[in-house]
């Protein structure tokens, strides 16, 4: 019988760095040899802003830590995991933590803390994969198919499923990151732009090519037509059949 347990992440910014998580988003995101953990925010910190939990945690508030990354977790699994081999999916979310703590200053009236988050994370994307070719990473033309990465298998069940996967890591990976974000997160072009560094009609403009370019891909993919246009309109639900198969 599996017991229910509270759970504080109660790790600060250097802790996070030195030792492993709990989690393992393989097995559930809340879900542990066995156990499966409820991440408990106080009521108060549901109150305050990302940017004052972030500030807060910065300054050693352990449980202003814990609600950050309780509100965050999902939409980062979801950026990471149709990108990345499964097992660097929770270093990945870790980094980007621990970048929007040490970066926090750059971005303070800005953006939104969403913006800031997907921003870091594009980063610490580009500087893992630099690790490992140990070369000069591209996001503008590189696909997460030239890393040579292979995403989990939760995320692609049914023919549907597995060919926007496909496509989708055919995209160089700063568009296929502006597709995930607009119809899986709910970006809007101002936002995205925020994002990239870019301006807003650029990123409508960046948004246009990237489905183009997916439906071509999805050409090479299928000869059905039917099957393309299915799986064209699915992007907007996908996000949700995902989230629910992470539970």
């Amino acid at each position: 019988m599996r017991r229910e347990v509270p759970f504080v992440w109660g790790l600060s910014p250097r802790e996070t760095h030195d030792a492993k998580s709990a989690f393992n988003p393989r097995h559930g995101r809340l879900r542990y040899a066995g156990v499966r953990f409820l991440v408990s925010i106080p009521t108060g910190e549901q109150l305050r802003t990302d940017f004052e939990l972030l500030d807060s945690w910065r300054a050693g508030d352990n449980e202003a830590g814990n609600a950050l990354f309780k509100r965050h977790f999902d939409s980062l699994v979801r950026f990471f995991y149709t990108k990345v081999n499964e097992p660097d999916v929770e270093d990945l979310i870790q980094r980007t933590l621990l970048g929007c703590v040490e970066s926090s200053d750059r971005f303070r009236g800005d953006s939104s803390f969403r913006t800031y988050l997907f921003a870091v994370a594009r980063n610490q994307l580009r500087m893992f994969w630099r690790g490992q070719q140990r070369s000069f990473i591209d996001l503008e033309t590189q696909s997460a198919v030239d890393m040579g990465t292979s995403p989990s298998r939760v995320v692609a069940r049914g023919e549907d499923h597995t060919l926007m996967l496909a496509a989708l890591r055919r995209l160089s990976v700063d568009a296929q990151i502006a597709l995930e974000l607009h119809y899986w997160q709910g970006l809007d072009a101002a936002e995205l732009a925020q994002v990239f560094d870019i301006s807003p009609t650029t990123a409508r403009t960046r948004m246009h090519r990237a489905r183009v370019k997916l439906k071509a891909i999805l050409q090479t993919l299928t000869d059905d037509a039917t099957v393309q246009e299915q799986v064209l309109g699915g992007l907007e639900t996908w996000a949700r059949d995902i989230h629910r198969k992470l539970e």
